[in-house]
């Protein structure tokens, strides 16, 4: 499988605010366009935003070795013992959907990345 082709992504225009500065975050097939506050984005927050990202990819990835279902079901599956965190919050909202796992993937992601950023720049506030 060769790279993957960048996709012109149009529709993040729509979401713009002149409030915020917008940056993208991208490991892999993970495209994240961020936006935060101008008073709070800083080249560590951004940094930090890479950081998490490569650390729930890791956790998730590492969690498809060990259940190779979890990737490719169209249904709801159990997890294992000691699944990692975003694999239960994927597996949860995939079973109240009737769907796999991977549907909430990008939700999953832009959650725990929401939930990082905001945690680390409330105190900003």
């Amino acid at each position: 499988m060769g790279p993957i082709k960048y996709v012109n992504r149009y529709y993040r225009l729509l979401h713009e605010a002149k409030d915020l500065v917008y940056f993208n975050t991208i490991i892999k097939d993970s495209d994240l366009a961020i936006g935060i506050d101008i008073e709070s984005c800083t080249d560590s927050l951004m940094a930090l935003c890479r950081q998490e990202l490569i650390r729930v990819r890791r956790e998730l990835e590492n969690y498809i070795l060990l259940h190779p279902d979890f990737q490719s079901s169209f249904q709801p599956v159990d997890l294992f013992p000691g699944a990692p965190l975003i694999s239960c919050q994927m597996a949860e909202a995939a079973s109240m959907a009737g769907v796999g796992p991977m549907a909430a993937v990008a939700g999953a992601f832009a959650q725990t990345l929401g939930e990082k950023l905001y945690s680390n720049t409330r105190s900003y506030c």
